[in-house]
């Protein structure tokens, strides 16, 4: 619900925590405490610290360049002094369709994570125009390269009720794939219309299929994917001729899609294992093509 964000408790006790040292020092002490228990956890990528900042009622900008990065600066260093084996990740703020002022941040392992909400939750409603989210991503991607930090995408979703909820997805994620970013889909069982599986474990596979994207999970220098469709079960792999020695593994959607088939003069074996849904190829040295994997829908 957004009506917490007009309850001037809410609001007063958020503004206390973002000015007032107390508060934040019992917030390092948890993360500090989470840190320690899952400091050798190989199941845990990385450390979110504050999910979605917003300014109000501290006025954009100086919230972020006075209070949000250096939140983020302390906790990083907290953490670290228990756990230096994981991700640090940094959220932009979420406050309508306004971008996150950046300052610079030196630290290691570090994640910008911004959500996307742009034409889902954030107004007006998603058209068909995939102009403003295309724009939305590539203002993200500047202000993860400012930070500097690796840009992937913590959460993005959308109410599957919407007429244009298919066509929000696909546009997203396309653009995603251009920039060569990752992603998590929110899956909101809370509410049937936003998660793809609901709280009854009942899944829209209908829509999964645009989710369900076949993708390069791991590669050498010299091999990117393009975008990868679920809904055809099509993928498309640019090799170059200088490419590094080790296997390409894709990672396709076999709740959605039948397996691959591959052509591509520059591969030289593939093993397909229907149990991690994973195809393996191998590549000839010193010479690259174009990898085509494609499929039939059932």
């Amino acid at each position: 619900s957004w009506r917490k964000h007009l309850s001037p408790a809410v609001n007063a006790a958020t503004t206390y925590f973002w000015l007032s040292p107390d508060w934040q020092d019992d917030f390092q002490a948890v993360w500090r405490a989470v840190a320690a228990r899952f400091r050798d956890n190989s199941g845990v990528a990385g450390y979110d610290i504050y999910n979605e900042p917003h300014p109000l009622p501290i006025p954009p900008r100086l919230f972020e360049e006075h209070w949000m990065w250096p939140l983020y600066a302390r906790s990083i260093t907290s953490i670290g002094s228990v756990d230096p084996n994981h991700l640090f990740i940094v959220e932009g703020t979420l406050f309508g369709n306004f971008g996150t002022t950046i300052v610079h941040l030196e630290a290691p392992q570090l994640v910008y994570s911004p959500h996307l909400y742009t034409g889902s939750l954030v107004p007006p409603d998603f058209n068909g125009d995939r102009g403003p989210l295309t724009d939305k991503l590539r203002d993200e991607a500047a202000e993860a390269a400012a930070v500097p930090a690796a840009f992937w995408s913590g959460e993005l979703g959308i109410d599957r009720t919407k007429p244009q909820a298919a066509g929000w997805a696909d546009a997203a994620l396309d653009a995603y794939d251009d920039l060569g970013v990752g992603w998590a889909w929110w899956q909101w069982r809370e509410s049937r219309s936003w998660g793809v599986r609901d709280e009854n474990g009942i899944i829209d596979t209908a829509f999964l299929r645009h989710l369900a994207r076949p993708y390069v999970r791991a590669a050498p220098s010299g091999v990117r994917g393009g975008r990868g469709d679920g809904m055809k079960g099509t993928l498309r792999i640019d090799v170059d001729a200088n490419h590094g020695d080790a296997e390409v593994d894709i990672a396709w959607p076999g709740m959605t899609l039948p397996a691959p088939a591959l052509t591509g003069s520059c591969v030289t074996a593939s093993s397909w294992s229907a149990d991690t849904a994973t195809l393996s190829i191998t590549l000839a040295s010193g010479r690259g093509c174009a990898i085509q994997l494609t499929t039939t829908p059932a």
